[in-house]
């Protein structure tokens, strides 16, 4: 009985969320590296990245999070992106910590194919302190839409408003070519019969 105990505790777990979207990024070709003057990492460990972010944002990662740093190669700047743990139906809750002048097109184009491809995420949602509108605003012009209020999510009287994007509206990622021809065509109209 001890000995059976004993195996079942030795027993390596299973990978962590963090582990499996790692795994994932590294199989592309690409690395998945945004252009321009941003990089990404997967490497910081999850109890520099918990601390980060409950120092930068008052809140806690949860157990199966995931976490991607981008930072700028031409100056000490840097971005930390983490999910929470997703839900069945796909959907991750957004936390971010960035220094200024980080987040900015290509850094919004790599946290989209991260979340929507390698995470494999199909819906993302950003808590946003209620009366903070300079960061509702950001969200809208994002792609995010407003979908109401969290009352007391940040603590008693500290409500939230939330915004999401679908793997379907998000203006970030690459469309596929339209099934539809863009070039006309019908017949020259000397040829249409009337």
């Amino acid at each position: 009985m001890v000995n059976m105990l004993v195996a079942e505790l030795v027993t390596p777990q299973g990978a962590t969320a963090h582990e499996v979207v790692a795994s994932r990024v590294a199989q592309n070709p690409d690395n998945g590296a945004p252009p321009g003057l941003l990089r990404f990492s997967l490497d910081d460990p999850f109890p520099v990245v918990a601390g980060l972010i409950q120092q930068h944002t008052g809140r806690w990662l949860g157990p199966q999070a995931t976490w991607l740093r981008l930072f700028r190669i031409d100056r000490p700047a840097g971005l930390l992106v983490a999910l929470h743990t997703p839900t069945p139906a796909g959907e991750v809750d957004l936390v971010v910590a960035s220094d200024p002048g980080v987040v900015c097109r290509s850094a919004l184009r790599a946290i989209c194919g991260w979340v929507f491809g390698d995470v494999g995420a199909t819906r993302l949602v950003v808590r946003i302190p209620a009366g903070a509108s300079w960061l509702s605003d950001y969200a809208r012009r994002a792609g995010f839409a407003h979908e109401g209020r969290s009352r007391d999510f940040f603590g008693i009287g500290a409500d939230a408003e939330i915004w999401a994007m679908t793997r379907h509206s998000c203006r970030w990622l690459p469309r596929p070519p339209l099934a539809i021809p863009t070039v006309d065509t019908s017949p020259p109209s000397s040829i249409a019969r009337h």
